[in-house]
Protein backbone atom coordinates (compact mmCIF):
# COMPACT_ATOMS: atom_id res chain seq x y z
CA UNK A 1 0.00 0.00 0.00
CA UNK A 2 0.70 3.37 -0.24
CA UNK A 3 2.43 5.60 2.82
CA UNK A 4 3.65 9.14 3.03
CA UNK A 5 7.25 9.90 2.80
CA UNK A 6 7.59 10.43 6.58
CA UNK A 7 6.05 7.36 7.77
CA UNK A 8 8.58 5.28 5.75
CA UNK A 9 11.43 3.48 8.15
CA UNK A 10 14.42 1.61 7.57
CA UNK A 11 13.84 -1.45 5.63
CA UNK A 12 10.83 -0.29 3.61
CA UNK A 13 10.58 -0.75 0.02
CA UNK A 14 10.45 1.76 -2.80
CA UNK A 15 9.03 1.45 -6.40
CA UNK A 16 11.12 3.34 -8.62
CA UNK A 17 9.95 3.57 -12.30
CA UNK A 18 12.84 1.94 -14.91
CA UNK A 19 11.23 4.00 -17.75
CA UNK A 20 8.50 6.37 -18.07
CA UNK A 21 6.92 6.62 -21.06
CA UNK A 22 5.24 9.85 -22.69
CA UNK A 23 5.16 10.75 -25.98
CA UNK A 24 5.44 14.67 -25.26
CA UNK A 25 4.52 17.88 -26.55
CA UNK A 26 6.54 19.94 -27.69
CA UNK A 27 5.96 23.86 -27.50
CA UNK A 28 9.35 25.30 -28.47
CA UNK A 29 11.63 23.97 -31.36
CA UNK A 30 14.86 21.62 -31.02
CA UNK A 31 16.78 25.08 -31.95
CA UNK A 32 15.03 26.70 -28.70
CA UNK A 33 15.83 23.40 -26.58
CA UNK A 34 19.85 23.74 -27.91
CA UNK A 35 19.81 27.43 -26.41
CA UNK A 36 17.76 27.10 -23.24
CA UNK A 37 20.34 24.18 -22.39
CA UNK A 38 22.91 26.48 -23.25
CA UNK A 39 22.30 29.46 -20.91
CA UNK A 40 21.24 26.85 -18.11
CA UNK A 41 24.81 25.42 -17.82
CA UNK A 42 27.04 27.71 -19.62
CA UNK A 43 25.07 30.77 -19.73
CA UNK A 44 25.40 33.63 -16.81
CA UNK A 45 22.14 35.17 -16.70
CA UNK A 46 21.51 37.89 -13.91
CA UNK A 47 18.25 38.50 -11.85
CA UNK A 48 16.28 41.74 -12.54
CA UNK A 49 18.40 42.64 -15.83
CA UNK A 50 17.41 41.15 -19.56
CA UNK A 51 20.74 40.37 -20.41
CA UNK A 52 22.11 36.77 -21.03
CA UNK A 53 25.63 35.41 -21.68
CA UNK A 54 26.99 31.90 -22.79
CA UNK A 55 30.77 31.35 -22.73
CA UNK A 56 32.19 28.44 -23.87
CA UNK A 57 36.05 27.76 -24.72
CA UNK A 58 35.26 24.49 -27.33
CA UNK A 59 34.65 26.75 -30.95
CA UNK A 60 32.71 23.65 -32.07
CA UNK A 61 30.52 23.96 -28.58
CA UNK A 62 30.23 27.93 -29.76
CA UNK A 63 29.21 27.55 -33.13
CA UNK A 64 26.59 24.65 -32.37
CA UNK A 65 24.81 27.58 -30.18
CA UNK A 66 24.90 30.19 -32.48
CA UNK A 67 24.23 27.79 -35.32
CA UNK A 68 20.96 26.75 -33.58
CA UNK A 69 20.18 30.98 -31.93
CA UNK A 70 20.29 32.35 -35.21
CA UNK A 71 17.74 29.40 -36.47
CA UNK A 72 15.40 29.94 -33.57
CA UNK A 73 15.85 34.11 -34.00
CA UNK A 74 16.18 34.43 -37.86
CA UNK A 75 18.41 38.06 -37.00
CA UNK A 76 21.80 38.40 -35.79
CA UNK A 77 20.67 39.32 -32.40
CA UNK A 78 23.59 39.02 -30.76
CA UNK A 79 27.29 39.06 -30.74
CA UNK A 80 30.31 37.24 -30.25
CA UNK A 81 33.25 38.28 -28.38
CA UNK A 82 36.55 39.33 -30.36
CA UNK A 83 38.42 35.84 -28.42
CA UNK A 84 34.93 33.87 -29.73
CA UNK A 85 34.50 32.45 -26.71
CA UNK A 86 31.62 34.85 -25.69
CA UNK A 87 28.19 35.11 -26.98
CA UNK A 88 25.62 38.00 -25.52
CA UNK A 89 22.26 37.50 -26.59
CA UNK A 90 19.99 40.91 -27.69
CA UNK A 91 17.51 42.11 -25.44
CA UNK A 92 14.68 40.69 -28.14
CA UNK A 93 16.06 37.14 -28.06
CA UNK A 94 16.45 37.55 -23.98
CA UNK A 95 12.78 38.52 -23.67
CA UNK A 96 11.43 35.23 -25.25
CA UNK A 97 14.06 32.93 -23.72
CA UNK A 98 13.32 34.50 -19.79
CA UNK A 99 9.65 33.63 -20.29
CA UNK A 100 11.10 30.11 -20.01
CA UNK A 101 13.85 29.85 -18.66
CA UNK A 102 15.42 30.65 -15.19
CA UNK A 103 17.51 33.20 -14.24
CA UNK A 104 19.62 33.39 -11.31
CA UNK A 105 23.33 31.68 -10.22
CA UNK A 106 24.25 28.03 -10.64
CA UNK A 107 22.60 26.54 -7.40
CA UNK A 108 18.87 27.91 -8.53
CA UNK A 109 18.47 27.16 -12.12
CA UNK A 110 15.98 24.54 -12.56
CA UNK A 111 14.89 22.84 -16.11
CA UNK A 112 12.12 24.46 -17.72
CA UNK A 113 7.95 22.65 -17.79
CA UNK A 114 8.38 23.36 -21.53
CA UNK A 115 11.35 20.81 -21.66
CA UNK A 116 9.93 18.30 -19.20
CA UNK A 117 7.10 17.96 -21.10
CA UNK A 118 8.79 17.21 -24.66
CA UNK A 119 9.03 15.07 -27.18
CA UNK A 120 11.91 12.81 -27.08
CA UNK A 121 13.24 14.40 -30.03
CA UNK A 122 13.40 17.90 -28.92
CA UNK A 123 14.41 16.45 -25.10
CA UNK A 124 17.35 14.40 -26.98
CA UNK A 125 18.83 17.77 -28.06
CA UNK A 126 18.31 19.63 -24.73
CA UNK A 127 20.14 16.58 -22.63
CA UNK A 128 22.75 16.35 -25.67
CA UNK A 129 23.21 20.32 -24.46
CA UNK A 130 23.07 19.61 -20.46
CA UNK A 131 25.41 16.52 -20.71
CA UNK A 132 28.19 18.11 -22.95
CA UNK A 133 28.05 21.12 -21.59
CA UNK A 134 27.80 20.12 -17.53
CA UNK A 135 29.25 16.23 -18.14
CA UNK A 136 31.78 13.67 -19.76
CA UNK A 137 31.56 10.03 -20.86
CA UNK A 138 33.98 7.38 -20.52
CA UNK A 139 35.00 5.78 -23.48
CA UNK A 140 35.99 2.64 -21.49
CA UNK A 141 33.07 1.69 -19.98
CA UNK A 142 30.24 3.89 -21.51
CA UNK A 143 29.14 5.58 -18.43
CA UNK A 144 28.38 9.13 -18.22
CA UNK A 145 28.62 11.62 -15.54
CA UNK A 146 26.37 15.47 -15.38
CA UNK A 147 27.33 17.60 -12.62
CA UNK A 148 25.50 20.63 -11.60
CA UNK A 149 25.29 22.99 -8.40
CA UNK A 150 21.19 22.78 -8.66
CA UNK A 151 20.37 19.38 -6.79
CA UNK A 152 16.64 20.25 -8.33
CA UNK A 153 18.10 20.70 -12.37
CA UNK A 154 20.27 17.68 -11.45
CA UNK A 155 16.82 15.21 -10.31
CA UNK A 156 15.37 16.43 -13.21
CA UNK A 157 17.78 15.21 -15.82
CA UNK A 158 17.58 12.48 -14.04
CA UNK A 159 13.89 12.37 -14.75
CA UNK A 160 14.53 13.22 -18.47
CA UNK A 161 16.81 10.23 -18.45
CA UNK A 162 14.42 7.93 -17.56
CA UNK A 163 12.17 8.46 -21.01
CA UNK A 164 15.21 7.09 -22.75
CA UNK A 165 15.35 4.07 -20.25
CA UNK A 166 18.63 5.31 -18.73
CA UNK A 167 19.17 4.87 -14.75
CA UNK A 168 21.21 6.48 -13.24
CA UNK A 169 22.82 7.43 -9.63
CA UNK A 170 22.92 10.90 -7.86
CA UNK A 171 26.02 11.32 -5.35
CA UNK A 172 27.35 14.76 -3.99
CA UNK A 173 30.61 16.03 -5.46
CA UNK A 174 32.69 17.53 -2.40
CA UNK A 175 34.53 20.95 -3.96
CA UNK A 176 36.07 22.86 -1.84
CA UNK A 177 36.33 26.01 -4.18
CA UNK A 178 32.23 26.01 -4.49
Amino acid sequence: GWKAQQRLSSGDRLVCARRMEWTGEDVVSRDFAVVVAALLTEGYTPHGRNVATFTSYDSDFMEHFIDAFEREFDEKSGSLSPDGRVYRVGSAACKKIFKVASKGLSGEKFVPDEMMGSTKEVMSDFLSIMIGAEGGVSESNGTFEYTSKSKLMVCQVRTMLLRFGVRSRFGVKANPDY
